[in-house]
């Protein structure tokens, strides 16, 4: 599990509109924010394992349940309505009656404090929607009901570790300080962005600190890691649109040719990474669709390539844009035809806050797992780290389109959220009754 405490620069409008690449966040020109921060994670310093304590009996079978039945039942992004009202019903058990509803199929809740302490508040943010994939295990009883639906990014398990920070929460309530609120977003890759939503709608306003979870195959099940600076990049879309001149191919002398124009471009794209990009910087340019041609014994006449490009500075990400329309053009002169280019601005890099980070290891106790790099893709969460300091990590949880998560390693995701509610809550709350997890072993960070 790897906890990315952030803050970022970069916020981006939809596809009708321009991108702002620089928004600082509001927190860190607070004189008084570093101490409050500081004061609070000093005084709840406690170990991941006794934050298992804070989940009331029965938190397990609930959260499973949730993970199962959302597993089984996938709905896509900006489609989420079954996804939304399940959650809802099962807020609805634990006496929340009226969630906040935004983005169509998101919800959210707040949690008030009713004890002393420090009244921070922290909003957590769970994912919900899954992905056009088809789930290939048959042996899962709760495989997913819908051909070519599936959670195979894991976010199954990002809305129930969600739905166990309410548990913890509420369980925590009398004794602690300061509001959580707990975020069921959807839409987190396609547009309309639900993270978009969360940050224009002002779901963030006021808060002083956001957490996020993401589950990671890469990390060994049962270890956490704690990344300072880019978690993970910004990504951007982009399409280029070769005109050329349609020739029958007996004679390509009186034609320009759409698709050797776009191959030119294919390959020398890549080297603006390998020739113009920092090597720190770790920059990717990917092409994933090239349309092109209608006979095998016409010229093509026009060409169109779609792809991403994804860097972890502001800096790299202006340069790679203007680079990309400038090769772009000249490559299609240089061939005798013509290029457009158009850019969809899409999520800001995540960025670790670093004084959040400093004291997340010693507040995890113990109980971090080997530290996980940056890793090559991009979250939604850049769009709520943006606008405020925040933590992201990552879960060991053993998945993939075939692999199921790893339950166990599930379990201690919820409680290290809720103890990471609990850091940002206010007053430490007094030790509940177990769920028998903590035997779970836990490797220690290697320096």
């Amino acid at each position: 599990m790897t906890f990315h405490f952030m803050t970022a620069s970069g916020s981006a409008t939809g596809h009708h509109g321009k991108a702002s690449l620089l928004q600082t966040a509001k927190p860190s020109a607070c004189p008084t924010y570093r101490d409050r921060i500081m004061k609070t994670i000093d005084s709840s310093v406690v170990d991941l394992q006794g934050a298992v304590g804070h989940l009331p009996p029965g938190s397990e079978e609930k959260i499973l349940a949730l993970r199962h039945h959302l597993h089984a039942n996938p709905e896509l992004s900006n489609q989420g309505y079954a996804t939304q009202k399940k959650i809802a019903e099962m807020l609805t058990f634990e006496g929340i009656h009226d969630p906040g509803i935004f983005h169509a199929t998101g919800l959210y809740v707040d949690i008030v404090g009713e004890g002393n302490g420090t009244p921070l508040k922290v909003v957590v943010r769970g994912d919900i929607d899954a992905l056009p994939v088809e789930e290939a295990r048959s042996d899962l009883p709760f495989r997913s009901r819908h051909p070519g639906k599936m959670h195979a990014r894991g976010r199954d398990a990002h809305a129930s570790a969600a739905f166990g920070v309410v548990l913890a929460a509420l369980a925590q309530r009398k004794h602690s300080a300061g509001t959580v609120r707990v975020v069921f977003q959807p839409a987190e890759e396609a547009e309309p962005l639900g993270g978009r939503t969360v940050a224009g709608q002002g779901l963030l306003e006021g808060f002083d600190c956001a957490v996020g979870m993401h589950v990671n195959p890469e990390i060994q099940s049962g270890t956490f890691s704690v990344l300072v600076g880019p978690v993970t990049k910004s990504s951007d879309e982009f399409r280029v649109i070769f005109k050329g001149k349609r020739s029958h191919c007996a004679w390509p002398e009186l034609g320009v040719d759409a698709i050797a124009i776009a191959c030119a471009f294919v390959n020398e794209a890549q080297k603006l990474i390998s020739r113009e990009s920092h090597v720190d910087e770790a920059s990717v340019i990917s092409i994933g669709q090239f349309q092109g041609g209608e006979a095998t014994n016409i010229v093509c006449d026009r060409g169109v390539i779609d792809g991403t490009r994804r860097t972890r500075s502001l800096d790299a990400r202006r340069n790679l844009c203007r680079r990309l329309e400038e090769l772009a053009r000249h490559i299609a002169l240089m061939h005798r035809g013509e290029a457009g280019f158009q850019l969809t601005a899409g999520e800001p890099a995540v960025v670790n806050y670093p004084i959040v980070s400093q004291y997340a290891t010693p507040a995890i106790g113990g109980f971090l797992g080997k530290g996980a790099g940056p890793d090559e893709t991009s979250r939604e969460s850049g769009m709520i780290s943006a606008s405020m300091p925040r933590s992201y990590h990552q879960s060991t949880s053993g998945l993939d389109v075939t692999t199921r998560i790893s339950e166990t390693s599930l379990m201690f995701t919820h409680p290290s959220l809720a103890f990471r509610i609990r850091m940002f809550y206010g007053q430490r709350a007094q030790p509940g009754p177990s769920l028998g997890h903590s035997s779970v072993p836990y490797r220690k960070m290697e320096s």
